[in-house]
């Protein structure tokens, strides 16, 4: 392989990177900032698009975008590049998706008779039953014997 093939695959795989990484206006929902319009759903986010402005203060080539979060309902002003290519959710897709149902309870399915009612049943022991529990620490050292250890270690160490 030459120099000349090797410099123009790379250059090849560069490019095939390149256009897989940004999303390309006009494709699968891919919209630019500036053609966003109220009531839009930003694809990765979820968040509902309420204004897209410029205003006298904002920098040129830049838009102030307001979007709402709809479970918390907080509003979030944020400047963005007028080409900037943002994914938007299809409406069509929210349509088409059935809303969650409850499941439907049998009416003449009854829960099966206690053979004791009011005693609870005895709850099967968890690990070893047999294991006696292990002695608790014993205090050999009073409080300022600990206390002097702990000073004598910090200035062994400084």
């Amino acid at each position: 392989m030459t120099k000349q093939q090797l410099f123009e695959t790379i250059q090849r795989v560069i490019k095939e990177t390149i256009e897989e990484k940004y999303p390309v206006a006009g494709e699968k929902g891919n919209v630019r900032v500036s053609q966003l319009k109220k009531g839009d759903i930003l694809g990765a986010t979820g968040l509902e698009i309420v204004s897209v402005s410029a205003g006298a203060m904002t920098p040129s080539g830049k838009l102030e975008v307001t979007v709402k979060n709809p479970k918390t309902g907080k509003e979030v002003t944020k400047l963005w590049n007028k080409s900037t290519v943002v994914n938007l959710k299809d409406k069509t897709e929210e349509a088409a998706a059935p809303a969650p149902s409850k499941p439907k309870e049998k009416p003449d399915v009854a829960e099966p008779p206690v053979k004791s009612p009011g005693k609870p049943k005895p709850r099967r022991p968890l690990g070893n039953p047999d294991v006696k529990p292990a002695p608790k620490a014993e205090a050999t050292m009073n409080e300022a014997d600990i206390l002097k250890q702990i000073v004598k270690r910090f200035k062994a160490k400084k």
